[in-house]
């Protein structure tokens, strides 16, 4: 809004169009995360589609740092 880019009204919308684009989009979670081809030794070090476990969080951005071969 600060910007200019989004008025009030629909600033009010976004959890309504959030959550419509989630309700569209979910048939299409497995598919969609498939297409990224992360391998699975690496969905195994960070387990993204559980609660995190404090005790083995890492930083910010280490798993994109991992798969980009800069790491």
């Amino acid at each position: 809004m600060a910007a200019g880019h989004l008025s009030a009204e629909q600033v009010e919308q976004l959890p309504i169009v959030l959550d419509e684009a989630v309700a569209r989009l979910a048939p299409y979670a497995l598919l969609l995360v498939d297409a990224f081809a992360i391998p699975e030794e690496i969905l195994d070090r960070y387990p993204i589609a559980r609660f995190p476990d404090k005790s083995k969080q890492s930083t910010p951005g280490a798993l994109l740092t991992e798969l980009s071969g800069h790491g």
